[in-house]
C-alpha cells in the first residue's frame, strides 16, 4: 500500500511541480493530478475546472465539507472526475477533493515556510544550507490514511529544486541544473 502511495504521490506532484515551475502539459485522466495542476493555476480557465455554485455539486460532498472543514468562503469547482473546494485561512489554501459519488478523494495544503512543521523545515534546512524555502505543498489521501507528504519548492542562488519528504523519506522531484541538461524530463 505505501508503495502505491508513493507512485501516486510522484506522479501527483511531479505533475505539480512541472506546472508550478514550467507551467507545463495538461492533466491526466488521474482526477488528483488534474486537481493539483488546476489547483497550482496552470490550467485555471480550462474546461475541466469551472467555478460553480454549491448547490450543483453532490449533497453528500457539500454535507462533509461543511461538517468537516467549516470553511464559511470555499469556491466549488467541478473536475473532470470529481468536485474541488477551495478556501483560505490561516495564509494556508486549502483544496479538498471529492470524487464524483461525494467521497472525499483527498487533501492539498499550500503554504509558506512559516507553516510548515518545523521537523520537516528543521530536516530540508539541514539538506539544503543556502536554499530559501518558497512553498509548500502537503498532501495527504483519503485511501492511504496516516501518511502525509510534503512538497518543498526551494530556490537557491542560480537553481530551483522541488523535494518531497513522505513517510521519513526524502527525495528530489525536480531540479533546474539537471533538467537544463535534459529539457526532456518534462
Amino acid at each position: 500500500m505505501k508503495k502505491l502511495f508513493f507512485a501516486f504521490v510522484v506522479v501527483l506532484f511531479t505533475t505539480l511541480a512541472a506546472s508550478n515551475e514550467l507551467k507545463a502539459q495538461k492533466a491526466s485522466n488521474n482526477f488528483l493530478v488534474d486537481a493539483a495542476i488546476v489547483s497550482a493555476g496552470a490550467v485555471s480557465t480550462d474546461a475541466n475546472a469551472n467555478e460553480i455554485d454549491k448547490a450543483a455539486v453532490n449533497p453528500k460532498a457539500v454535507k462533509h465539507f461543511e461538517k468537516k472543514f467549516k470553511a464559511a468562503d470555499a469556491k466549488w469547482m467541478v473536475l473532470k472526475d470529481g468536485f474541488m473546494a477551495q478556501y483560505k485561512h490561516d495564509d494556508i489554501i486549502e483544496r479538498v477533493f471529492y470524487n464524483p459519488n461525494g467521497n472525499l478523494a483527498g487533501t492539498l495544503k499550500g503554504y509558506s515556510n512559516n507553516n510548515m512543521p518545523a521537523e520537516i523545515r528543521n530536516e530540508i534546512k539541514y539538506t539544503y544550507r543556502g536554499y530559501a524555502i518558497t512553498y509548500v505543498d502537503e498532501a495527504s489521501v483519503e485511501s492511504v490514511p496516516g501518511i502525509t507528504a510534503y512538497i518543498i519548492h526551494l530556490q537557491g542562488i542560480n537553481d530551483l529544486k522541488v523535494v518531497r519528504i513522505c513517510d521519513g523519506e526524502m527525495d528530489v522531484l525536480f531540479d533546474s541544473e539537471k533538467n537544463a541538461k535534459n529539457p526532456g524530463r518534462f
